[in-house]
Order: C-alpha cells, then structure tokens, then sequence
C-alpha cells in the first residue's frame, strides 16, 4: 500500500466532512492505478475524508480488493452490476458527510485539491458546488483538461455546448442541495456531462475555480476512444431534447446530433464501409443543420 501523508495520519480522528467515492471493477491490472488515485486523495485534504470505493461487477481481483479493505481509512462497498452509472448512483446514496466529491480509478487528485474546493465553497456560500480545472496525461505530455471556465457561474447550460466543465474528478458538492437523484439513470459514457445537463437545467449555483486540481490518466484504450463512446452522444443530445430547452440550445443540441453522424460518417468511409458510410452521412443531413455537410456526399461517390 501506499503510505499516508502526515496530515492525514493526524487528522484520522476527525469526524470527515467529505465523501470522496472511487468507482473501480478492481481488476488486477488496474490494482496500481486505484492504490495510487486512493492516495492522492489522502493528500488532496488536510483533514481527514472517508474514501467510500465501490468495487462495481464480478470481474474484481480479490486481492485487489482485500488491500484495497485493509487500509484503516477507506470503506469498500461491493455491487454484483458492473456499471459506472450505477456505481455512481449507489456511492452517492451511501454519503452522510457534508461534501461529496468523485475520483475514477487511473485518476488522480493533485495535492491539496480538496482544501482548495472547500474554501472556494466556503468563499461563496450560495454555491451549491464548485468546478475546477485539471491536467490530461498521455503518458508523455501533460495538457489543460478543460476549456477556459469563464463563463460557467453565469450561464452553466450554455457554457456546458461550448466545452463539458464537469470533469468526473473535478468537482466538489454539497450533499443538502445536490440530491441523489441527480445521479439516478445516468447515461453510459457521457455521465458528466449528462449530470452537468441536469445540474444545470435545476439551476444549481456553480462556482469555478479555474485552476488544476486533478490528473487524468489517458490511455490507449481508454473509452473516451471507443466507437461506443461516440454513439453514445446521440443518445444523451436525443434525451436533452426531451427537456424543456431554450430554443437556441434545442437548436445547438440538434446541429450536435448531425455532427455525431458526419463524424461516424467519415470513420466508416476511413474503415472501408461504405454502406455504413452513406446510412451515417444520411443521417446527418435529416434536419437542415446537417446541409453543411452536403459535399460529403461527393467523396462518397468518388472514393474508392
């Protein structure tokens, strides 16, 4: 195990005021990757937090997760679904503390993080949450994980089309007024950015602190990447617009459905599927947002 940082160790007889939940399937190969991301949470506060993981599906490593029981400081939470959404949903039904926060299982919190959330909220009492900025590493090059945050106090939902500024790692909550069921029927994939949709269509009060607080770990395989993750777009944009919208965001929500399909498009032309091809193209042009991509159509009659 990883050793725990001093103020941690002296803070361990405090009552917690913040929940961190860890979702993890607490595979073997990914038994590195949770020791160090529950670590980072230990030094990500000077007082002491309840680290709940909630190991999610049958695929587990036991020994994973005896190591993972073991340590004094984390509660181990096991479900028989392996799902993310619902991992999600049951470690926030599981908070009792003042404050929840969330930390994937290659992710990790940046020294500090959670003493800097605490005084933003604390700095802003109407805050029912705070964002915060973090880094993207691809194991070489270390990148700015979000756009800008301007502008999110103001306008969450139109901010949200110009970039996600829910990043799974990068928030911090107060449990009395962002509910459980915020996080019930979670889209797959998209889940942040769903439950930014949601937070934000309730008018939740968001403050921002547009500095890096978290580390996400990419890598090759990651979902992010997955023809799955794309298509899952489309079902979030088509369950956002059985919401009440303004009419430019329903306008926004529907030009983003047609850039899904120009997208899976121009993958199945790449990959030498050209039926699928045209069935995505055509797709895409079904609403008049979709006419920018008319001369697409040419390449697909012309590529061999």
């Amino acid at each position: 195990m990883y050793a725990r940082s001093e103020a941690a160790n002296a803070a361990q007889e405090v009552t917690p005021r913040v929940t961190a939940i860890v979702p993890t399937l607490a595979e073997r190969t990914r038994r590195e990757g949770l020791l160090r991301a529950i670590d980072s949470l230990r030094n990500a506060a000077s007082e002491r937090l309840r680290i709940l993981v909630v190991v999610n599906g049958s695929r587990f490593d036991p020994e994973t997760v005896s190591l993972v029981r073991d340590a004094s400081d984390v509660d181990v939470v096991q479900i028989e679904v392996g799902s993310l959404p619902y991992a999600l949903e049951v470690g926030r039904g599981l908070v009792e503390t003042p404050y929840f926060c969330f930390l994937d299982d290659d992710d990790e919190y940046l020294p500090g993080a959670i003493d800097l959330r605490l005084r933003a909220l604390e700095a802003e009492p109407k805050a029912d949450l705070v964002v915060t900025n973090g880094q993207r590493y691809d194991g070489e090059h270390r990148f700015v994980a979000l756009k800008p945050l301007d502008g999110v106090s103001r306008d969450p939902l139109g901010s949200l089309f110009e970039g996600n500024w829910l990043a799974s790692c990068g928030g911090l909550f107060r449990s009395d007024r962002v509910s459980p069921e915020v996080f019930t029927d979670i889209n797959a994939y998209t889940e942040w950015t769903w439950i930014a949709f949601r937070l934000a269509l309730e008018g939740r009060r968001v403050a921002v602190l547009d500095t890096p607080t978290f580390r996400i770990n990419e890598t090759a395989g990651s979902a992010s990447k997955s023809d799955a993750y794309r298509r899952a777009f489309l079902e979030l944009y088509r369950r956002m617009l059985q919401a009440a919208l303004p009419k430019e965001v329903q306008r926004t929500v529907r030009s983003r459905i047609s850039d899904v399909w120009h997208d899976l498009a121009v993958i199945e032309l790449g990959r030498g599927n050209r039926a699928k091809a045209w069935r995505c193209h055509l797709a895409s042009m079904r609403s008049s947002h979709g006419m920018r991509y008319l001369a697409f159509t040419r390449r697909l009659v012309t590529q061999v």
